[in-house]
């Protein structure tokens, strides 16, 4: 395939995956997936300069407005952040914001930690590590103490409107009060169902006949774009902060991300939590974090794909700038993925002693969460003719824990011709 036909393909491929994503709230491709074809894509591009495109999906965060509501301009751009899968990644990152600083980077120690030769007496930037949640981004605006307006993340440059949604969140403060309030404060966070609510909402659907919700993320995404309040008010959402956008500090202004965190939690706002943030000296010490972080993801209260990290003072933060669609001073450490993209080969069905039907797709294998998968249970034949899950589908496979990886989605508008519904056996 030609360079340029390949660039349109990835292009289009990647803004069906960003509308899903960011509009309609559903996964129609794993993480990594996206990362590697987003990767695919800027590589091409910079082969191609010809090709520019300013709506390139390289150069934009998420998806359009979502019609119905109206939009809000961002102050300062809600960006993305780059991902990161591994410790290597990390040292590699963490050696260029040295380098990029001028002050570390370029040449490890023994034990670990970066430096630069000739650098004399100069410190490599502490490094805030706190968990990365798996939720809708918003920015909530607060004019003299009051909030004024919330948004969604949109796409980076401008967000939809739900001010009215957000307004029924209980632990989003409504007013601010304090000597030290400015007049304006943008303040960005991640709002989020917790898991045993989420569970709790799946088994009362269940037992009314109706079909469970596929994650926490998706619920919220569908809840903060309801037309009507009310609906929002009866969903238990919740919000962990996690940055600020445009603020008018004053002659206090804070130092850093760490600082400014502590003003915010006086303030009412709920951030992460001593038990799941750190500020570190080193990239060594972020993998160790991580790693922890990674074990009790499972008792954490709210799903979580990985770590943010970042450099704690803004001064710095500020010398190294920003891309066009992410800042240069973070990265986003993400676990390994917990949903895949593949296909069913084949549906085999057990028979019980007492008759019961079991089906198990079998799977072109997929790394999900660090193992191959190469079958997922679809529970039984009520599942299957829920999915419509026939041989040939292109499915998303979810495996959380220790629990055995079932199919979860069905990507219908990849079904190839021909492909016909299961036939079950007689009993």
């Amino acid at each position: 395939m030609r360079a340029r036909d390949r660039i349109l393909e990835l292009r289009e491929l990647l803004r069906r995956a960003n509308r899903a994503y960011y509009v309609d709230a559903e996964l129609i491709m794993a993480d990594t997936e996206f990362d590697g074809l987003l990767a695919e894509l800027a590589a091409l591009e910079a082969e191609h300069p010809e090709m520019d495109d300013p709506d390139s999906p390289t150069r934009r965060v998420g998806g359009e407005p979502v019609e119905g509501f109206e939009t809000r301009a961002h102050a300062a751009p809600m960006l993305s952040i780059d991902n990161t899968y591994d410790a290597d990644e990390v040292r590699e990152w963490y050696g260029r914001v040295c380098r990029g600083l001028g002050i570390g980077g370029g040449t490890k120690h023994e034990d670990g930690g970066l430096f630069v030769e000739g650098a004399v007496g100069a410190s490599p930037p502490p490094l805030y590590t706190d968990p990365k949640v798996d939720g809708v981004a918003i920015e909530l605006v607060y004019e003299n103490g009051r909030l004024t307006v919330g948004s969604t993340r949109g796409d980076g440059v401008t967000g939809e409107d739900v001010t009215a949604n957000v307004l029924t969140i209980a632990s989003i403060p409504k007013f601010i009060e304090g000597n030290d309030v400015p007049a304006l404060l943008e303040v960005r966070g991640e709002v989020y169902m917790a898991k045993d609510a989420f569970d709790a909402l799946n088994r009362k659907i269940e037992a009314e006949g109706k079909e469970r919700y596929a994650n926490p993320r998706n619920f919220t995404a569908g809840s903060l774009k309801q037309k009507d309040p009310r609906v929002t008010a009866e969903r238990p959402l919740s919000i962990l902060c996690y940055g600020i956008g445009e603020v008018t500090w004053g002659d206090d202004a804070p130092a850093s991300w760490s600082e400014a965190k502590a003003r915010l939690e006086r303030w009412g706002f709920p951030c992460a939590g001593p038990d799941v943030f750190a500020l570190l000296d080193d990239e060594p010490a972020v993998a160790e974090f991580v790693a922890g972080l990674q074990e009790r993801r499972d008792d954490l209260v709210f799903e979580i794909d990985g770590a943010v990290v970042k450099v704690d003072q803004f001064d710095l933060q500020r010398r190294l700038g920003e891309r066009s669609r992410s800042p240069r001073w973070a990265r986003a450490y993400k676990f390994p993925p917990r949903e895949g993209r593949t296909v069913i080969e084949d549906i085999e069905i057990s028979v019980g002693r007492m008759g019961a039907l079991t089906p198990v797709a079998v799977l072109r294998p997929v790394g999900i969460g660090g193992v191959t998968v190469t079958h997922a249970s679809l529970h039984n034949r009520l599942e299957v003719e829920r999915l419509d899950a026939r041989v040939g589908d292109t499915v998303m496979v979810a495996r959380r824990g220790d629990v055995i990886p079932k199919v979860v989605k069905v990507l219908k508008e990849l079904r190839p011709e021909g492909a016909e519904p299961l036939v079950w056996p007689e009993t």
